[in-house]
C-alpha cells in the first residue's frame, strides 16, 4: 500500500496557493509559513496546513468573486434602469418638441441654426432641415436690424435675453412679428457652446396693440391723429429743440352744413378736409372737435379763430 504523502515542496506550494516561489522563500524567513529542510537543504511543507490554506483561500476567492459578481449584477441592472429612464425621458421630451406651437431652436455659437422645431414651418415657411446653417437675420424685416443686432450683443453679453420682439419676413412675402427668448450655453472654458431659446408668432398680438394704439391717437372719422397725438408731437418737438409751426384751420359756417344739409354731408366735408391736410408736404395734420390743425417747419404762434397773411389755404 502506498504511503500517504505528508509533505509538498515548494513548487507544489506554490501551485497550490498561487503564490511565487520567492515569496514562499520570504515567508519561511520571515517566519510566516515554515518549511522543514531537508539534509539537502529543500524545503518541505506539511501538507495538513497547506492544504487548509488552499481551502481557506479558495473559499475565500469565490466568496469574493460571487459578491463581485452580484455587485456587478446589481450595478448593470441599475444601468439599465437609468438607461429605460433616459429614453423615455428624451421620448417625451421630443413629443413636447415637436408638438410645440413655439418654434425651439439652437444655433452655434454665431447664430446659425443647428435645430429647430416643426413650428418653424409656420413662421419662415421652411421646414427645419432647410433652415439649418442660416439664423433670424436672414429673415429680418429692415426696421428691425439695429435692435436685432443689439438683441444679439446683449445676449453674448449677458447670457440671456427675453421678450425681445422683431419683425421677420417669411419666404412667401409675409411679414410677421416675432416674439424671442434666448440663453447662451457655455462650455467648460466659459465660451460660447451654443445659444438656445423660443420664439412665438406674436403677429396677431401685434398688430391688435397697433390698432389700439392708432385709434386712441387718431380721429375714427378722418384718419387724422387726433389732440392726443398733437399734443404728443409738439411735446416730442419741443424736447428735441426743433422749429416749426402750429397753424389753426376754422372750417368757416361748418355749422350751416350739418343744420342744412345733415351731418353725413359735413363728415363728408371733413373727410375731404382731412384728405387735403396730409398731402402737405413735411406735414402732418391733426383733428381736434371740428377743427383741422397742421404743422410747418417753422414756429410762430397764430390766434385761434385768425388767418396770417401769406399762409398757406387747407384746400
Amino acid at each position: 500500500m502506498r504511503e500517504e504523502k505528508l509533505e509538498y515542496s515548494i513548487q507544489e506550494v506554490a501551485e497550490k496557493l498561487g503564490i511565487p516561489v520567492q515569496k514562499l522563500r520570504r515567508w519561511d524567513a520571515q517566519g510566516v509559513l515554515v518549511a522543514r529542510r531537508t539534509d539537502g537543504g529543500h524545503r518541505r511543507y506539511a501538507k495538513e496546513i497547506v492544504d487548509g490554506l488552499a481551502a481557506s483561500s479558495l473559499g475565500s476567492t469565490m466568496d469574493r468573486y460571487n459578491d463581485e459578481l452580484e455587485h456587478a449584477r446589481k450595478a448593470l441592472q441599475e444601468k439599465r434602469r437609468i438607461i429605460q429612464l433616459l429614453l423615455e425621458s428624451e421620448s417625451r421630451y421630443r413629443d413636447l418638441v415637436e408638438t410645440s406651437h413655439d418654434l425651439i431652436w439652437t444655433t452655434d455659437s454665431q447664430g446659425r441654426f443647428t435645430y429647430l422645431n416643426g413650428a418653424a414651418y409656420e413662421i419662415f415657411g421652411l421646414k427645419p432641415q432647410e433652415l439649418i446653417g442660416r439664423c433670424f437675420f436672414d429673415f429680418e424685416a429692415k426696421p428691425s436690424h439695429l435692435s436685432n443686432r443689439r438683441f444679439f450683443s446683449q445676449l453674448k453679453k449677458v447670457g440671456e435675453v427675453k421678450n425681445h420682439t422683431t419683425q421677420l419676413w417669411s419666404v412667401d412675402g409675409t411679414e410677421r412679428w416675432v416674439g424671442i427668448n434666448a440663453r447662451v450655453a457655455h462650455d467648460e472654458a466659459g465660451g460660447v457652446m451654443c445659444i438656445r431659446g423660443t420664439a412665438r408668432d406674436i403677429t396677431e398680438q401685434q398688430q391688435a396693440a397697433m390698432q389700439t394704439e392708432y385709434f386712441a391717437t387718431h380721429d375714427p372719422l378722418t384718419g387724422l391723429p387726433n389732440r392726443v397725438s398733437l399734443h404728443k408731437s409738439v411735446e416730442r418737438a419741443l424736447s428735441l429743440h426743433e422749429k416749426g409751426a402750429v397753424i389753426f384751420l376754422d372750417l368757416d359756417h361748418f355749422k350751416y352744413v350739418n343744420d342744412n344739409v345733415g351731418h353725413r354731408r359735413g363728415d363728408q366735408m371733413l373727410v375731404s378736409v382731412g384728405e387735403s391736410c396730409v398731402k402737405w408736404p413735411k406735414a402732418w395734420g391733426a383733428r381736434s372737435s371740428g377743427w383741422a390743425a397742421t404743422s410747418t417747419p417753422l414756429w410762430y404762434p397764430v390766434p385761434c379763430g385768425r388767418r396770417p397773411r401769406n399762409s398757406p389755404m387747407p384746400c
